[in-house]
């Protein structure tokens, strides 16, 4: 009497198409087989990679049963957490009256605005986005802004722009 032992080949398993929105990420393949090899080169189960393209996985069993499945990682800019206003009117109507970001507060985790007037003199400064600008004693015209933030993952990113006071 002979026993025969069939071993599966290793099947599609565990890469698909990923958005990625930080600049590294980690592909892992299965655990428990006997050899990995990378599309990179690299012979461990779990890679880190910053670039876009298709990597691919070739598995191989402890009984030389070989698989290979792929993945194309593509990477995209992560959208900004805030929406700004180019224009506010403070006349004390309830609408619009102060100049103030909206944020998605949970995707930022340090916040500074800054306002100077169009001689670049400092006018306003806070580090609450509910805080806004009123404008108040300020003449109408344009002023730039500058926004500084840093994401969830520590990133820092500094936004400029304008906005015009319309009185």
């Amino acid at each position: 009497m002979v026993t025969l032992q069939v071993m599966p080949n290793p099947r599609d398993w565990f890469l698909q198409d990923t958005i990625l929105f930080e600049n590294q990420y980690l592909l892992a393949g299965p655990a428990g087989y006997a050899s990995y090899l990378w599309s990179t080169g690299d012979t461990l189960p779990e890679i880190t990679v910053n670039t876009e393209g298709l990597y691919t996985l070739q598995l191989t069993t402890h009984n030389l049963c070989a698989g290979a499945d792929s993945t194309y990682l593509k990477m995209l800019e992560a959208e900004s957490p805030f929406l700004v206003p180019n224009a506010f009117t403070p006349n004390n109507d309830g609408l619009n009256d102060t100049f103030r970001p909206v944020v998605d507060y949970e995707r930022v985790r340090m916040f500074s605005m800054i306002i100077y007037n169009r001689w670049g003199q400092l006018i306003f400064e806070t580090t609450y986005p509910a805080e806004g600008w009123d404008g108040k004693d300020a003449p109408a015209g344009v002023y730039s802004w500058v926004i500084s933030y840093s994401d969830m993952v520590g990133k820092v990113v500094k936004m400029r722009g304008g906005v015009t006071l319309v009185r």
